[in-house]
């Protein structure tokens, strides 16, 4: 009576450890992956494009119910350059002829604004202005990319009507400095959001590769827990072998 408690009891404990041993493995696998999914994590490399600045984002802004006394815009060239101010000219960048250009659609509904503009406004005089007020500070690579989006931003313009409804050229020229100085505002911020994301992105991959390293620990575990289940399971193994040999010696000396 004894000895069949003793085999149930082991029986069932034999059918325990399996489950045991198998659940262990099956975890430890899958513990497994995931450590070394969080492991390999890396941030995003990819850079986030600014998307296109448009008109439309300050024309509240830029049109306010009571106008201000139009003041000397900082974009116009000086009436006159001394000879040393001639010697220390720096070459003038392309992209601010392009942006000219681009600024003038906005002075070409009558002679006298185009005029007025040609007498005004060189690629100098913008380039002089941008860079002073606005690039001082920044890495080049992003001057680049800022004036290549400001001179679609006032291409893009160049078919509306809003600022030319405005007959006052010292008026007209105040509302696109204006426009430049919203334009700029808006792009850093959104470059500085980008290196934000960038930052977030770098410190969720540090620490999901933290994480990763410390659940290898729960895999040794599971692992440990596999083996020694395998090993009991040999141990009873041999137990009831054992225990079957009085039986067939028995039955043998009986045949």
């Amino acid at each position: 009576m004894l000895e069949k408690i003793e085999n149930t009891l082991i029986g069932i404990s034999r059918y325990f450890l399996i489950i045991l041993g198998a659940l262990s493995l099956i975890g430890a696998v899958l513990v497994l992956l995931y450590s070394l999914s969080l492991i390999t994590d890396s941030p995003n490399s990819t850079s986030e494009k600014i998307e296109q600045i448009n008109y439309l984002q300050f024309k509240k802004s830029i049109f306010p119910k009571k106008v201000a006394t139009p003041q000397s815009s900082s974009f116009k060239a000086p009436a006159s350059l001394s000879q040393e101010s001639k010697e220390a000219m720096t070459a003038i960048n392309p992209a601010f002829r392009q942006l000219k250009d681009a600024m003038s659609n906005q002075f070409n509904d009558s002679q006298e604004m185009i005029d007025s503009f040609s007498d005004n406004i060189t690629a100098r005089s913008l380039q002089e202005f941008i860079s002073k007020k606005y690039f001082i500070f920044n890495k080049k690579k992003d001057e680049v990319n800022s004036l290549k989006s400001l001179v679609i931003f006032f291409d893009d313009m160049k078919d509306l009507s809003d600022l030319k409804k405005i007959g006052d050229f010292d008026a007209r020229l105040e509302i696109v400095q204006k426009l430049v100085g919203l334009y700029f505002k808006d792009y850093y911020e959104e470059i500085d959001n980008r290196e934000y994301k960038k930052q977030a992105s770098i410190n969720t991959s540090s620490a999901n590769n933290i994480l990763g390293y410390s659940y290898l620990q729960y895999v040794l575990y599971a692992l440990a827990v596999y083996a020694l289940a395998v090993l009991y399971l040999m141990i009873f193994k041999v137990e009831i072998d054992l225990r079957r040999i009085p039986s067939a010696i028995s039955e043998e000396n009986d045949s």
